[in-house]
């Protein structure tokens, strides 16, 4: 027989685990992204046929799509990219073969590691043969400003939210590449039903789930939201980690290296 003092016991034992095991799930979220990208393309050094062929090409493939997934547990969530479909054009050297076209595939994004209770970003880009995972301390909490307007989102109430957000490209040696520090403004749609500060692009900072982002032509929207049951550890990504500063100098020795071998043909690279 159950005694009043073992049915309490009992109660919060249960209680207990029930709380344990809420707080070992992991959200899972799968995202799915839109890229336009421009028709024309900024070159010298090509025939006039050649440049023809370039630009049929193009209108061809105008978008870029890609999926990608946010983990989530605790203070803890992982964003990790996967490129769908890549442009692909045919270059001169090359004949009328197709190659594909990945910004030479350095510095693209990988996957984005945020702790918000350590205050630190792990983002891993590929560069050359092995992936570097830049690490940057969080400093400050974004800025976002909340607003009005709402939308529906997998049957959920979104809100919108802005943030601007200074943008400094690296600069090069090489006077063909010029750039200017700017600013940028991010738009985002959060779920206050789904209390997670997370979301796509490494997004953080608002109180729910963001479910969309609009950054500059890219627009990257959840698919499908779900509760993993068992515990899923969050784990930093592995690879060599570099500060801002250091990969920013990398990169530059990369691209400069790449630019004095491909000297014949001028490209205006954009960030």
């Amino acid at each position: 027989m159950f005694t009043m003092k073992k049915l309490i016991l009992f109660v919060l034992l249960f209680a207990s685990i029930l709380v344990s095991s809420a707080q070992q799930r992991t959200l899972r979220v799968s995202y799915a992204s839109v890229s336009k990208i421009s028709a024309a393309i900024e070159v010298s050094g090509y025939s006039d046929e050649v440049k023809k062929q370039l630009e049929e090409e193009l209108k061809k493939h105008t978008e870029q799509r890609a999926t990608s997934t946010l983990l989530q547990n605790g203070t803890r969530s992982n964003y990790t990219i996967v490129e769908d479909k890549f442009v692909e054009l045919p270059l001169a050297n090359r004949s009328s073969s197709l190659m594909k076209r990945t910004s030479f595939e350095i510095g693209n994004v990988q996957s984005i590691y945020l702790d918000l209770e350590a205050n630190v970003r792990l983002t891993k880009k590929a560069f050359t043969d092995n992936p570097l995972v830049v690490k940057e301390k969080l400093t400050a909490s974004p800025q976002w400003k909340i607003g009005t307007e709402t939308k529906e989102i997998l049957g959920k109430k979104c809100t919108k939210a802005t943030l601007t957000v200074a943008v400094k490209p690296a600069t090069y040696n090489d006077t063909r590449i010029t750039h200017k520090d700017t600013t940028e403004t991010y738009t985002a749609w959060f779920c206050k039903e789904i209390a997670v500060p997370f979301g796509p692009e490494g997004l953080y900072g608002l109180p729910g789930l963001i479910l969309e982002t609009e950054i500059n032509s890219k627009i990257t929207t959840a698919t499908k939201v779900e509760y993993i049951s068992q515990c899923q550890s969050l784990l930093p990504p592995k690879g060599k980690r570099v500060t801002p500063e250091q990969y920013d100098k990398m990169l530059e020795e990369s691209l400069t290296s790449f630019l004095e071998t491909n000297e014949n043909t001028e490209w205006e690279i954009k960030h």
